[in-house]
């Protein structure tokens, strides 16, 4: 990397270029610095600008310079840790959003959004897919507003989603949360790129609340241990589920082991989203390990769309399943409440909170079920802690029916 001059025998001013070699394949990215300076002023040597006492002007060229410089090492060590090919046409996409205010001008948010999704290589699948569908909604929000979107107009969204005529599906305040959450993050994301001077993220924001989201007893796991389907598809999507149950992980985990992380009666792995450590015992899980053993730990591939449905086929033919529960969700603050099966509000995530809750009513410590489900933060921990009724009668005839 290094600072040319477009005409090195000029009298007057020229344009100082940026040139870095990438490979042998896409060549050089040369990229104007839209500064100008006397060849007089300039070191060939160095590739840089004379030190000139007193000269203000060429102090402010060289930190532009340094600047660029600095910004072009940012991008590499980004795309090596994030193992991203290194393109003129990506450098150039990125020096644009940072240095040229003409092309932030023209590109409208969506572009940068894009930019933004393609830098956080880390995501997970499903993430990706939250982001892409809250693009989505947005892209909603533009058409009915009836105008190009700008930054500011983010903290209106929710107008959209309560007043517009085609609502956001699953219109309740948990789901605009999670889309207010997405776009903070993007938000902020755009100001540390210099696409826009709000600092003050306090409107992005919707209120969420606590849903009624079940975990199954361990009288429900045992029962539904036990309960042979006649149907294979069945059976094998509740052993599935089973082995979530057993042992806290999420779908991405729990649908996923390797027989090689399978050492001295435990179970090593790395969680997908996370990349957590958790330590899973099976020898001592009769349940758990029979259910790995019948399938030599190669679980069967199912989509986490099927494998709900599917799921919720199977408990449907359960007796213990069958009971009425609330499902409240929130509307702009206001409760709606439904009545549904109990077997209709489970998913592939109720697994990991039954877990959760079955270990905690038998005693286990926050340590010992973070240690196995993956979880690092005990505020987290307790929100999927479902302290059920029958826990409740336990701890209060403990508490008061003894002297």
């Amino acid at each position: 990397m290094y600072f040319f001059l477009k005409e090195t025998k000029a009298t007057k001013e020229t344009l100082i270029y940026l040139k870095y070699r990438i490979n042998s394949t896409e060549g050089r990215f040369v990229y104007s610095t839209k500064q100008k300076i006397k060849p007089i002023d300039w070191s060939f040597e160095n590739k840089t600008v004379k030190s000139r006492r007193g000269r203000t002007d060429i102090a402010i060229i060289n930190n532009k310079l340094n600047e660029l410089s600095n910004y072009l090492e940012l991008l590499l060590n980004n795309y090596k840790i994030n193992k991203i090919n290194i393109t003129k046409s990506n450098l150039k996409k990125e020096f644009d959003i940072k240095f040229n205010k003409k092309n932030k001008e023209i590109q409208d948010v969506f572009y940068y959004f894009d930019i933004m999704l393609k830098e956080k290589k880390v995501l997970s699948s499903g993430t990706v897919k939250k982001y892409e569908n809250c693009k989505k909604n947005l892209l909603g929000y533009q058409k009915w507003k009836g105008k190009i979107l700008k930054f500011k107009d983010f903290e209106n969204f929710s107008d959209y989603a309560i007043y517009s005529k085609k609502k956001l599906p699953d219109n309740i305040d948990n789901t605009l949360s999670k889309h207010y959450s997405f776009i903070k993050t993007f938000v902020k994301w755009a100001y540390r790129k210099g696409l826009h001077d709000i600092r003050d993220y306090s409107s992005l924001k919707y209120n969420s609340y606590e849903t009624d989201n079940v975990a199954l007893t361990k009288k429900q796991v045992f029962e539904l241990y036990n309960f042979h389907f006649n149907n294979e598809r069945l059976q094998r999507v509740v052993d599935i589920f089973l082995i979530g149950c057993l042992t806290g992980q999420r779908f991405s985990d729990f649908s996923i082991f390797d027989k090689i992380d399978y050492n001295n009666g435990f179970l090593t792995k790395r969680q997908k989203k996370t990349k957590a450590k958790v330590v899973i015992p099976v020898d001592a899980n009769i349940m758990l390990k029979t259910l790995l053993y019948r399938y030599d730990f190669n679980l069967p591939k199912i989509s986490s769309q099927n494998f709900n449905s599917y799921l919720r086929e199977a408990l449907n033919k359960l007796e213990s399943f069958q009971h009425e529960t609330k499902k409240t969700s929130y509307k702009n603050g206001n409760a709606i409440i439904n009545v549904c099966k109990f077997w209709e509000m489970v998913a592939s995530h109720t697994a990991r909170r039954t877990f959760i809750t079955v270990t905690l009513e038998d005693g286990w410590t926050y340590k010992e079920v973070m240690q196995v489900s993956g979880i690092t933060d005990v505020k987290t921990l307790m929100k999927y802690d479902k302290v059920s009724n029958q826990r409740l009668n336990s701890k209060t005839k403990q508490t008061w029916n003894q002297l």
